[in-house]
């Protein structure tokens, strides 16, 4: 399990974990079925949804689970 601190981007621990894995985008774009520059935006976005960053992390087999007591902690 990966915990992630408030001040992390979630997105930028994916995108470390992906070129880890020796995946580019391409090869995510073609995991996704979107086109690349579609990757490239979601993985430079401060936007980026919570349904694209679920769909990323499966596609690199991960499963995203939010603690609630840490949200919580995050949103008070």
């Amino acid at each position: 399990m990966i915990k992630l601190s408030t001040s992390q981007r979630p997105m930028e621990v994916l995108v470390s974990i992906r070129r880890a894995a020796k995946l580019s985008q391409g090869d995510m774009a073609r995991r996704l079925q979107v086109p690349q520059s579609r990757v490239s935006r979601i993985e430079n976005s401060q936007g980026t949804s919570a349904a694209e960053l679920v769909a990323y992390a499966d596609a690199l087999g991960l499963v995203v689970c939010i603690d609630h007591k840490i949200a919580e902690q995050v949103t008070a």
